[in-house]
């Protein structure tokens, strides 16, 4: 009787298989060379011989085999052993999507998201990004959260790209998690949670997220989520800088400049500023001119620092702007050239830098580089001052006292000096006290 049962079911199984096998005109025989073709091609991939991949699962492929065609279909997406090509990667995948291949329907997704090889169409990203995501795919359901989260294809909506991040960042999908740390982190759609944000970086980065890896150093470093702890900060930062990252690498050259986490070591500050700054990362090219114009772990040398903040100062950096205009006013490493001093300036004072601000006043106060203008340089102390720097509080107490661009204002100018004074500025404490005796 158990023979019989057992006899009953195989021939049910190869039944349904002749029948499967023949919708696509495929013998089991076929289907079973099928399944050993895209089996070869997956250790011939493993093993990086994507030309020989891209062979056996393109025989496979053609006998309907779903795995293959989806697999296909991806090589032809990255140009892995055969030629880039995205209508070939559509073909293929659109059958495999059509057999219900959960990866096959995320790639398609992806190709209408991006425009690859099919009009591009939101919408039917959209489509097929359910249709993977039913089936649990956790990276269609990430690119349905980013989706949301832009607003294409759909409604924008927080609270749904959050609950696609989290059902793809539970399942261990890094860039899912990476964006919901990001997320909880800014408090966008979600209230802001550093430590949940701290908690998913985490997951993120120790899958060698680069991203979440200088993320979590930063909070580490901070404080922020989770305990300051600069040993902590130092590690993730070195891990995101090792793999190329460069603003890690610029975090870990400021670590070695103040020896948080490990030895204060210029020469190390330096290297790291350095790989960072080739990489054109402006604060790292910022940083770097302050070495070279300092001489800390290089010769002390104006023109190449001259040379690094121009090149921080032109992507818009404010401090390196700043620097480049004093360069300029002092003629180190440049010629004395009190208009360009003025330019570069202007440029950071308009960013709101406080020492700029202070010092195109002082311009506009003397007329250097500019016509002289009394109410201009009030104006620009005041910036200045209102946010706490002490040079420009004695520069408007002194407009002040004078009534330079003013109405001339002994009170004022004496809420202005002191204000400076407080902070030690002894020309302020002079002014006061030369005040006092006249009072």
């Amino acid at each position: 009787m158990q023979q019989e049962k057992t006899f009953h079911s195989f021939a049910r199984i190869i039944l349904l298989l002749t029948l499967f096998a023949g919708l696509f005109g495929v013998t089991p025989a076929q289907a079973d060379e099928a399944e050993s073709l895209y089996l070869l091609g997956e250790t011939a991939f493993s093993q990086e011989e994507y030309q020989r991949a891209a062979t056996l699962w393109k025989q496979a492929a053609q006998t309907g085999h779903v795995k293959a065609q989806a697999l296909l279909g991806g090589l032809y997406i990255e140009g892995l052993g055969v030629e880039k090509n995205y209508h070939e990667a559509v073909k293929w995948l659109r059958q495999a999507s059509d057999q219900g291949s959960a990866e096959g329907q995320a790639f398609l997704g992806f190709l209408y998201m991006e425009g690859q090889g099919v009009e591009q169409n939101y919408g039917s990203a959209v489509k097929w990004f359910l249709r993977a995501a039913d089936q649990g795919h956790a990276g269609a359901r990430d690119s349905l959260g980013v989706l949301y989260l832009i607003g294409q294809g759909v409604e924008q909506s927080y609270k749904k790209a959050i609950q696609w991040f989290s059902m793809a960042a539970y399942e261990g999908y890094v860039s899912a998690q990476s964006r919901l740390g990001m997320m909880y982190l800014k408090g966008t759609g979600v209230q802001k949670d550093a430590v949940q944000a701290a908690y998913w970086l985490k997951k993120a980065a120790k899958q060698e997220d680069l991203e979440s890896q200088n993320t979590l150093g930063a909070l580490f470093r901070d404080g922020q989520g989770v305990e300051q702890n600069y040993d902590e900060a130092f590690h993730w930062f070195r891990m995101a800088a090792e793999q190329g990252g460069a603003r890690s690498q610029s975090d870990l050259g400021l670590m070695f400049e103040n020896g948080q986490g490990v030895p204060q070591n210029d020469v190390k500050a330096v290297e790291w500023y350095s790989k960072a700054a080739k990489q054109g990362l402006a604060a790292a090219q910022h940083n770097l001119g302050v070495m070279f114009e300092r001489g800390n772990g290089v010769p002390q040398n104006y023109e190449i620092a001259v040379k690094w903040y121009r090149k921080a100062a032109k992507q818009g950096l404010a401090n390196a702007q700043y620097n480049l205009g004093q360069k300029f006013y002092q003629a180190h490493g440049v010629p004395q050239d009190y208009e360009i001093a003025v330019e570069w300036y202007s440029e950071a004072a308009d960013q709101g830098h406080a020492g700029a601000q202070n010092n195109l006043g002082f311009m506009y106060l003397e007329g250097l580089g500019a016509a002289r203008n009394y109410s201009a340089a009030v104006e620009l102390f005041r910036e200045a001052a209102e946010q706490g720097h002490a040079g420009a509080q004695n520069n408007l107490g002194a407009m002040y006292h004078s009534g330079l661009g003013v109405q001339q204002s002994e009170k004022e100018a004496v809420y202005w000096y002191s204000k400076s004074a407080a902070q030690g500025h002894e020309q302020a404490i002079d002014n006061l006290n030369g005040m006092a005796v006249k009072g």
